[in-house]
């Protein structure tokens, strides 16, 4: 694993070293902030040495061409999210190598300290020497003190712990597995047992099949109930059978006699571990945090990274969407009330992409895409391309459905000249205007609904204000 991790590390520095000054002027001119230029330089430097290996994703192209990204900017974005997952790559290897070179010189574990008395827990280890066995789960019981009880309350808590101790087994006269020995009944009585013949079934409930008889043997059970100072004793008969279930494997006959080792041993500080099992030299070591999880945590992070600008994108042509449905009742606006003065279509649509340009020229208004795909459609009209075509490819370009109409209605006039074009503008525009009307309505309904769960929690002060100060008079 420390290996993986030094190779992860170095393939990442490798870009950042190699790539360092690559397009260090177009890099130098984003905004102050963010990742250092350095590292944009490795996260440019590798996408572009990988990008003819990675297929074009066309949607992604869609979304940039209709936010009108120019190459620069889509080159910055891409060097931002490369130099981002590089860094990613880097720390999660450097942590893996910390925690597996923590891992290797981690101590031997001889002994599992002991809970509370009422309390315990499972300690996870792995254990060294075994062929096949790994990792194996200790049960580490609380300490028990000693204790006694009343002789009224000894009878209804040993019935009470029949069933319990019954186990997985359908009844004492058919006892196959292992007998549930609780150490502690429901009323905090301490539970001792002791076996007639423990050759056949242990002092712990274990049932020993080597030594049993084909047809099984009785065997007497001695339950004794400890409270405080007092205690008393029951004599439970068990018939012992042979189970029909194949042979443990060699991590069960661990966990068996990790198990026994920790009920022989209640009352010492902590649970001494094996040095042998089965004539085998093992270890046991605490069971952390894999280092190979952080470095695949890192790598999945890293490529989740790369659909990071596609979401981003995404969230900017849901942006471009509002934008254009605002703009949308201006232009129809602007365009209507030029030709309504008597000026032709593409004179009016000249117009307005001027004094557009103008204001932004003199900083009064910010770009908007309306506005700039009509500048685009000026630019189309004047390469060549025909009125007709060029409106209905600028409703094509917004993508809305009000765009595309509005589009095709502009072109239709231009083959046929049919009049009446202010009256539809107008009345379009008024549609417009109700679906913006409407829009802000929703939007303020919606407010409005976010902002009941603070109302609610400033309802919840000023109740708590008015009572804490009733109950305190009293």
């Amino acid at each position: 694993m420390i290996a993986a991790s030094v190779i992860a590390a170095v393939l990442t520095v490798i870009p950042i070293i190699v790539g360092r000054g690559y397009e260090k002027a177009l890099l130098s001119g984003r905004k102050k902030g963010g990742l250092p230029v350095f590292l944009l330089c490795g996260g440019l430097f590798l996408y572009d040495r990988v990008r003819k290996y990675v297929p074009e994703n066309k949607r992604v192209s869609e979304m940039e061409r209709a936010l009108l990204l120019k190459r620069t900017e889509k080159r910055l974005k891409t060097a931002e999210t490369a130099g981002l997952a590089l860094l990613v790559v880097f720390f999660g290897s450097v942590l893996c190598f910390v925690l597996a070179l923590r891992e290797k010189q981690s101590e031997t574990v001889t002994s599992v300290s002991r809970p509370y008395f009422g309390e315990e827990r499972q300690e996870a280890l792995s254990v060294q020497g075994l062929t096949g066995t790994g990792d194996v789960s200790v049960h580490v019981s609380g300490r028990v003190p000693t204790g006694a009880g009343m002789d009224a309350l000894f009878d209804i808590e040993y019935e009470e712990l029949l069933p319990v101790i019954l186990g997985e087994n359908t009844d004492f006269e058919h006892v196959t597995e292992k007998l549930d020995f609780q150490q502690e009944s429901g009323r905090g009585m301490r539970v001792l047992y002791k076996s007639s013949i423990p050759e056949y079934l242990s002092d712990y409930g274990y049932v020993f099949q080597e030594e049993l008889p084909k047809n099984g043997a009785d065997v007497n059970v001695r339950i004794t109930l400890i409270y405080e100072e007092e205690q008393k004793s029951y004599d439970l008969p068990v018939h012992v059978m042979i189970p029909e279930e194949p042979d443990l494997t060699e991590k069960e006959r661990l966990e068996q006699l990790l198990l026994a080792l920790d009920q022989d041993s209640l009352t010492d500080e902590a649970l001494v571990l094996p040095e042998e099992f089965e004539e085998q030299r093992v270890s046991f070591k605490a069971e952390g945090t894999p280092p190979y999880a952080v470095l695949v945590l890192a790598v999945v992070v890293a490529l989740c990274l790369v659909f990071l600008p596609e979401e981003r994108m995404k969230a900017r042509m849901k942006a471009r969407e509002k934008e254009l449905r605002r703009s949308y009742p201006n232009v129809l606006s602007k365009l209507g009330t030029l030709i309504g003065a008597g000026m032709s279509i593409y004179g009016a649509w000249t117009r307005v992409v001027r004094d557009y340009e103008e204001s932004l020229r003199a900083g009064r208004r910010k770009p908007e895409f309306a506005y700039e795909e009509m500048r685009i459609t000026v630019y189309e009209i004047q390469s060549g391309t025909s009125e007709d075509a060029a409106y209905a490819a600028y409703g094509k370009r917004c993508g809305l459905h009000s765009y595309i109409k509005f589009g095709n209605m502009l072109g239709q006039n231009v083959r046929q000249g049919i009049s009446g074009l202010t009256d539809t503008l107008r009345e379009e525009m008024s549609s417009a205007l109700e679906e913006r009307k409407t829009e802000a309505l929703r939007l303020g309904e919606l407010a409005g609904t976010r902002l009941l769960f603070p109302m609610l929690m400033m309802l919840g002060v000023v109740i708590i204000s008015l009572v804490i100060p009733a109950f305190m008079s009293f």
